[in-house]
């Protein structure tokens, strides 16, 4: 797999405050280990861009996730609520949580998730097992007399 392949989902966040928020989530091998979601509030060109461990995203399925400037949590009413903190301010939007859910099994299907000590064969997982053998090797040596 291209390690330039991608997922993007494009959705609509309402913000309790005030409107609706065009949003788009996207994932890249670039960065398997990341998603990020790029924020146009004002539906011009500016837009803000938040990155988080996508295991984040996938936890909040299950309970609320996150601390300091990323919350996420799946509420009752079938929405994933994300709670965003800056320096000028916080914001809190939500969207439909089915939409994210699709979003995130497509990233799996692209890189998936290491679990239960079984790592996955994306480029990034593969990385870390050689540095972590290489690792090993020299305290190895080190160790025999």
């Amino acid at each position: 797999m291209s390690e330039h392949a991608a997922v993007t989902r494009d959705t609509v966040f309402l913000n309790p405050r005030c409107c609706l928020v065009p949003g788009v989530w996207s994932y890249t091998l670039a960065d398997p280990l990341a998603v990020s979601l790029v924020l146009n509030p004002s539906g011009g060109s500016a837009t803000r861009c938040w990155s988080w461990a996508r295991s984040l995203l996938a936890e909040a399925f299950d309970a609320p996730a996150g601390d300091a400037d990323v919350h996420l949590y799946h509420s009752a009413l079938g929405r994933m609520v994300v709670r965003l903190s800056a320096p000028d301010g916080d914001c809190q939007l939500s969207c439909r949580a089915e939409p994210v859910w699709e979003f995130l099994v497509s990233t799996f299907v692209i890189c998936p998730p290491c679990r239960g000590g079984r790592c996955c064969s994306c480029s990034e997982c593969v990385l870390v097992r050689q540095a972590l053998n290489v690792e090993l090797a020299g305290i190895l040596r080190g160790a025999v007399p």
